[in-house]
């Protein structure tokens, strides 16, 4: 996503609070969905990259090397509300996996 579509869908001080709160206080559902829904289930940590309307980039690390992981929304998200409803869907196909 370019810096001016991004401007017009949500300015970066948002999108830099919303990372910075996933990577402070949902690691571990990050871990989880990057184990369950990324491909790999050996990864030992995960953080959030990037946010945008079409999914999440996730930098996780898989046998001690960096790998980056995206996952897409099921909805193209066009409000900021729109992400809390994604990332609910994420981890709730997550958590089922693990199930």
């Amino acid at each position: 996503m370019s810096a001016d579509d991004r401007s017009n869908w949500l300015v970066d001080t948002d999108l830099d609070a919303a990372i910075w709160h996933l990577n402070d206080s949902h690691a571990t559902e990050s871990l989880l969905m990057v184990r369950m829904l990324g491909g790999h289930p050996t990864a030992s940590a995960a953080w959030v990259g990037e946010l945008d309307q079409d999914g999440i980039d996730f930098l996780a690390e898989v046998n001690g090397s960096p790998v980056v992981i995206r996952l897409p929304w099921t909805r193209r998200a066009e409000e900021f509300c729109d992400l809390r409803r994604e990332l609910n869907h994420l981890y709730e196909r997550a958590c089922r996996l693990a199930a």
